[in-house]
Formats: C-alpha cells, structure tokens, sequence
C-alpha cells in the first residue's frame, strides 16, 4: 500500500480499494500442541502436565471462538431463545377482539 502524501481530511478515507479477504477454520490436528512443545515449565508440581491439564480449555477456547466467527450459535444460545420465548409476556389484544378473529 502506498499512502503518498495524506492530507489531514483525507486522513481516514481509503486511497484504492481493498484485497478482498478469505478466511478458513478448520480445526487443528491436535488441540494443545504449543502447550506440548512449550514442555513443563520447571516451577510446575502437577502430576499431569500443562498440556493435559490445559488442553481442555484451549479445545473449548477455541470452539467458542470459531462459533463466533462463523456466526453460529452455541447450545446456549438456543437455550436462550428458547427460555425467553417461554417467559415471555403474551401480547395485548386490542378491545373488542376475541380469539381468533383478525385484527
């Protein structure tokens, strides 16, 4: 990107257009693997290793964060929708209407 000489007011609108940006998220061949190449620290007492015990975390982490991005759902959010659709306050109905008449 060449930016060339900006004037103050054109200080933040684009000079050409954007590349156009792809992304993918796939899920790794191994949940952890920094954590294993990293090794044990030397202060670390645990029977397990930070690996085992953090692997866990990370695979959820970076669930979470892949619903995120691709904008899907998560079994909570569904719990959510459907929590609030059932305590949610039934509309008024306008005077002079029964059920099932239009209004």
């Amino acid at each position: 990107v060449n930016l060339g000489k900006v004037k103050p007011g054109d200080y933040d609108k684009l000079r050409g257009a954007l590349p156009a940006l792809h992304f993918r998220f796939s899920e790794p061949v191994a949940h952890g693997a920094v954590l294993r190449q990293l090794g044990v620290p030397l202060a670390w007492e645990g029977d397990a290793s930070p690996a085992d015990v953090l692997e866990p975390l990370v695979r959820a982490a970076a669930e979470s964060v892949r619903r995120i991005a691709m904008a899907e759902p998560s079994e909570t959010d569904e719990s959510l929708v459907v929590l609030k659709e059932r305590t949610a306050k039934p509309k008024a109905r306008k005077k002079g209407t029964q059920r099932g008449e239009a209004s």
